[in-house]
């Protein structure tokens, strides 16, 4: 069960990588292999 003390840190961790355009760590939330995403999106942004 998720508690609200650890609802909360997720949460405000994640407005602040995700307000600070931190792909990284705003992908290292939803999936292991988030990183993946992250290199093919910089091969094309580059």
């Amino acid at each position: 069960m998720i508690t609200k003390e650890f609802a909360e840190h997720f949460a405000k961790e994640w407005i602040e990588s995700w307000n600070t355009h931190d792909l990284k760590k705003v992908f290292s939330r939803y999936a292991y292999n988030s990183f993946d995403v992250i290199a093919v999106y910089n091969q094309n942004h580059q």
